[in-house]
């Protein structure tokens, strides 16, 4: 598909602009929270969070690549009659990558799913099979970082490769897509797929594009259902008094406490409102161009995370709040003249 010339730039594509200064907001701000929950998470994690310390370094990471690739592209959502797809409205709509790069916008949830389900691995290993923690210990840990590249290479390649539009699709969205933002669909790279034909006998199955939306149905699927599976067995395991001292047993219910509300946060924002956009196709819903919503709920996920984190673990809301009153960690000398940390003894209160 031919791309937009470069004196078609700025404000030929209308119809998105609250949408996309909501988006975008949330998405500098996402950028924020998760840069300095980083930090934070890099500073005051106590010895005992091992090396789950740094898978939530890493998702920290991640949610700065989810906002970044929001803001790179800057997508447009539409549901319209029994087709669904998206098109990339940032300066990369002039580039001959730009279905490339557009396509990592939705893959971008999925991958996040995969490391969620590694850190509930992760906190079972840590609970109830200690024995297994070499598995995040280098070299084993290369495995997860293998899984993760093959699910998101699959899934982005589900993406490219099944929303690609046939002219049928571009034909029957030509229309509407002039009516909701006043392009040109030759001139724009689209992502679509159209569930159904309508014939004068009814409706016809376009069975290929109804089978990349049960692949990519299914992709999630496997990873929500990893989630609850290790998600019932440490909850299980956390209630069935397991071998483990007091202070451990609060810490650990603590940071599965925080992973399962960092769980909540996702499926919330995005499971949700996703299904929708892979749904309403189906009953033939026209949710034009506000279906571009379902973006902006989508960006609050990266934003939202970082701050459960934050607020559930009781060191980093600790650490928060001594910033916030410019108060310092005060050292104390105890009778036998071993230098203590204050702040340290209160570490495992809840």
């Amino acid at each position: 598909m031919p791309n937009l010339s470069m004196n078609e730039a700025g404000n030929e594509i209308k119809g998105h602009e609250t949408f996309h200064i909501l988006q975008t907001t949330s998405s500098i701000l996402a950028i924020i929270m998760n840069a300095f929950s980083f930090c934070i998470i890099k500073r005051y994690s106590r010895p005992e969070f091992g090396n789950y310390k740094y898978l939530m370094m890493i998702f920290a990471i991640f949610g700065i690549y989810y906002a970044f690739i929001e803001i790179l592209t800057l997508p447009s959502l539409f549901d319209w009659g029994h087709t669904k797809g998206f098109f990339p409205t940032s300066f990369i709509r002039r580039t001959k990558y730009a279905s490339a790069i557009g396509c990592l916008y939705p893959s971008a949830y999925a991958m996040s799913l995969v490391v969620i389900a590694v850190h509930f691995i992760y906190r079972y290993f840590a609970i109830c099979r200690i024995q297994w923690l070499y598995w995040f210990n280098f070299p084993h840990c290369l495995i997860w970082v293998v899984i993760f590249i093959i699910y998101s290479v699959n899934y982005w390649a589900s993406v490219y490769f099944g929303y690609h539009a046939d002219q049928p699709t571009i034909d029957s969205l030509r229309e509407p897509l002039y009516h909701e933002y006043g392009i040109d669909i030759d001139n724009i790279d689209l992502m679509a797929t159209m569930y159904f034909v309508t014939t004068p006998d009814g409706l016809v199955p376009r069975w290929k594009d109804l089978a990349v939306c049960i692949d990519m149905l299914f992709l999630v699927a496997i990873v929500l259902t990893v989630i609850i599976f290790f998600c019932i067995r440490i909850q299980t395991a956390l209630r069935n008094n397991i071998v483990m001292s007091a202070k451990t047993k609060r810490l650990q219910t603590q940071l599965f406490k925080a992973l399962f509300c960092q769980t909540i946060v996702p499926i919330a924002t995005g499971f949700g409102p996703v299904s929708v956009f892979y749904f309403a196709p189906l009953v033939g819903w026209n949710l034009g161009k506000y279906t571009n919503l379902i973006s902006v709920i989508l960006s609050f996920y990266p934003l939202c995370d970082p701050i459960v984190v934050l607020m559930m673990i009781a060191d980093y809301r600790r650490a928060i709040y001594r910033m916030m009153t410019c108060q310092r960690a005060t050292r104390r000398v105890s009778s036998t003249g071993n230098t203590s940390n204050r702040v340290d003894h209160s570490l495992s209160k809840s």
